[in-house]
């Protein structure tokens, strides 16, 4: 069994993604999106270290290349609409 695979360019390491799919994604996202949406303060600090980032370049890929992150707002999930869990990751 192959220990990584390639992807359109993109090398994928066997034992880091068994590692991430197995850590609870989701349920680190929900809990996320909460404490950051806990509070107002919380909420504007958030928005602004992107923007603070994004305009001194803090943010970069595990290559060094530099990333303009989106300012985005957070948006909790419903338990009961499934693409709402689609729509809160997308928007991290």
């Amino acid at each position: 069994m192959p220990k990584q695979w390639v992807i359109s360019d993109c090398t994928i390491i066997k034992a880091e993604y068994l590692e991430a799919v197995t850590m609870q994604a989701i349920s680190r996202a929900r809990d996320l999106v909460c404490t950051v949406c806990a509070s107002n303060q919380r909420h504007v600090s958030f928005r602004d270290t992107i923007i603070t980032g994004n305009e001194k370049e803090w943010f970069q890929d595990d290559a060094g290349t530099k990333l303009c992150l989106p300012v985005v707002e957070l948006l909790l999930d419903e338990a009961t609409h499934w693409d709402s869990t689609y729509v809160m990751l997308t928007h991290l």
